[in-house]
């Protein structure tokens, strides 16, 4: 109870700082003899980083960035074998680590237990080729996509679902699969998945760089994406709204010139009315690599570009809902390095993960966090949504402006994935079988939304 009076006041004593400036009550005391690959939140706060990280390559930090010695890292070497590096990290909704890896040179996935120690009751897996993305569905299924085309010796080029106990899914049908690797994806609140990365073929069907499936694993083919684009598709975030943000190396897309960032329709048709025309410079380098979006529809985007539009932009940039520069987000001189992965917690601060070893001129090795919200959180709530009882056991109600019913209720955990979903027309939500936590809930009428924050005991 202590932990949860703790949180909440953290919560509605939150200061306004500037938006884009380093957070320093984060700084890392895990400093890395080669590279953090990956983060993850768990629903707590805390965040499991993974790569080479000295004589470990997976550990966890606590929410203010020092390291958690209560959770067991996992060491280079062991008895059996060594871990080569960790690549990717993803966290279930009952807390347990799924990793994906090179393990005595083979590529395996893994899973922990909250603790850090191994979960034998996982079948683990083991591809032919290296794992881009993890991420687990609404039913506990587990969808994998990267740069292989056998699973357990089982052909699935591209991306495979495996069940929760870790063996293969044989009803995710894909066909042939995609022709070249699958770099990322993200799975829609229909349950679709539309994965990105540099094919130009899925089931033998034209799709350049970008592809929509069904929840069986058949190609969507409602979805259509024109010409696609010319290069390599790095990252892919959805709106609440439906339509989709993608980022990467492209310079054109759909046939006309779009610089390595666009928007789509929900149908795969290029979004005219997003205002991004010459993207982050015109240089080579100029990838983006992740993107975000916050609650307000603001998108976050990193990745190797030095300008956005004109504009100085250091690696990282906060684009305005109609895609244009927002300015208001002060970076200073940004970081030296790249940006490879952005995540938004709960209370709107963004974690940075990169090749960089400083923030607007202050040392920060590979790890950092920022500045997202202008907005007092206690502020926001009481405003706009209240949800009480909070913190919550089963039901949640809530108390919208001049009494508006909602007709749609979404929640998500602090890493922004979709935990629980339902069509209404009362205003309360059953959270029973949500894992303890801090979440966001958004509430929908006509077009209107409204959100709050609620903590899960």
């Amino acid at each position: 109870m202590k932990k949860t009076i703790f949180l909440f006041i953290i919560l509605t004593q939150l200061a306004l700082a500037q938006p884009g400036t380093l957070d320093t009550s984060f700084e890392s005391n895990l400093v890395s003899s080669e590279n953090i690959s990956d983060i993850a939140i768990q629903t707590d706060g805390k965040i499991i980083i993974s790569g080479m990280l000295n004589s470990e390559v997976l550990a966890r930090l606590n929410t203010d960035g020092t390291l958690d010695t209560g959770f067991t890292p996992l060491p280079v070497w062991s008895t059996l074998g060594q871990w080569n590096w960790v690549n990717k990290t993803a966290i279930q909704s009952d807390g347990k680590i799924i990793f994906s890896g090179s393990f005595s040179g083979v590529n395996k996935l893994v899973r922990l237990n909250n603790d850090g120690t191994l979960d034998t009751s996982f079948n683990n897996i083991v591809t032919d080729g290296d794992i881009y993305k993890i991420i687990q569905q609404s039913d506990g299924k587990i969808i994998i996509a990267g740069y292989f085309t056998l699973v357990n010796n089982v052909s699935k080029k591209g991306i495979a679902r495996l069940n929760i106990d870790g063996s293969l899914d044989t009803s995710f049908n894909i066909g042939m699969g995609s022709d070249r690797g699958v770099e990322t994806f993200t799975i829609q609140t229909d349950g679709k998945i539309i994965v990105g990365g540099d094919f130009s073929i899925f089931n033998n069907i034209a799709r350049k760089r970008i592809a929509r499936l069904n929840n069986d694993g058949s190609l969507d083919t409602s979805f259509d994406p024109g010409a696609g684009a010319n290069f390599m598709i790095y990252t892919i975030s959805n709106q609440m709204d439906g339509k989709i943000i993608v980022g990467g190396f492209f310079t054109l897309f759909g046939g006309l010139e779009k610089n390595k960032i666009v928007r789509l329709n929900s149908d795969g048709s290029l979004d005219s009315t997003f205002n991004s025309t010459t993207g982050p410079g015109s240089s080579n380098n100029d990838t983006v690599f992740t993107t975000s979006i916050q609650s307000d529809g603001k998108i976050i985007i990193g990745g190797s570009f030095a300008i956005f539009n004109g504009i100085s932009s250091n690696n990282i940039a906060r684009l305005n809902a109609d895609g244009s520069l927002d300015t208001s987000f002060d970076i200073g001189t940004g970081t030296g390095g790249d940006i490879k992965k952005t995540l938004i917690q709960t209370d709107e601060k963004i974690i940075i993960l990169g090749g960089f070893t400083r923030y607007n001129g202050i040392v920060r090795i590979f790890i950092a966090r920022i500045n997202g919200a202008t907005l007092n959180v206690n502020q926001y709530n009481s405003q706009v949504l209240k949800s009480y009882p909070n913190p919550a056991n089963t039901i949640i109600l809530l108390q919208v402006p001049n009494n508006t019913s909602l007709d749609k209720i979404i929640i998500t955990d602090i890493m922004g994935k979709v935990t629980l979903e339902q069509t209404t027309n009362t205003n309360q939500v059953n959270v029973e079988k949500l894992a303890s936590g801090l979440y966001l809930i958004k509430g929908f009428s006509g077009k209107e939304q409204f959100t709050s924050k609620f903590i899960k005991e």
